[in-house]
């Protein structure tokens, strides 16, 4: 039996498509989403870093690093907004470090920066940001026919730029 991997778009995504294969008596294929994809062709304790997980980080915003967000960072509703804005970033696979280093660059690049910085301190083992976890991932590309079989995507409505290569 030849193994396969689907990679779905969301958690429901790849519920419906292991519902599908219960129902075909289907065994052998694996679902995942594009970071578990990135995830186990990395592996090791590698693994991304969860929306819940960037949310629970942001609660509690380094203060004392920010300028023009500090006012805002205590309001209600900025840890869901800081964590769409730099789940955005990422997943547009636009390296933070590099726009906050630009000689010109609006101080926002800089205050994206340590919220990225706090999100990453604050990180479980392993967890990895959207575009270390795809270096890694790409670092084993070899090992992707013995892990992944044959690779589909189903139910994906778009991949993200981060994801790409």
């Amino acid at each position: 039996m030849r193994r396969s991997t689907y990679v779905v778009s969301d958690r429901l995504a790849g519920r419906r498509v292991r519902d599908s294969f219960a129902v075909e008596n289907r065994l052998g294929h694996r679902v995942l989403t594009l970071t578990g994809l990135a995830t186990r062709l990395a592996g090791g304790f590698a693994g991304g870093i969860g929306s819940s997980h960037i949310k629970k980080a942001l609660q509690e915003p380094p203060l004392e690093q920010l300028t023009s967000l500090r006012s805002i960072a205590v309001l209600p509703g900025f840890a869901r907004a800081a964590a769409t804005t730099l789940t955005a970033v990422w997943n547009a696979g636009i390296d933070v470090a590099a726009k906050a280093a630009e000689p010109g660059a609006p101080g926002r690049w800089a205050e994206l920066l340590v919220l990225q910085e706090h999100v990453r301190r604050s990180a479980p083992f392993g967890a990895r940001l959207p575009q270390e976890l795809v270096d890694a991932a790409m670092a084993r590309l070899r090992l992707a026919p013995r892990l992944l079989g044959d690779v589909r995507l189903e139910l994906v409505d778009e991949v993200p730029p981060v994801y790409r290569p």
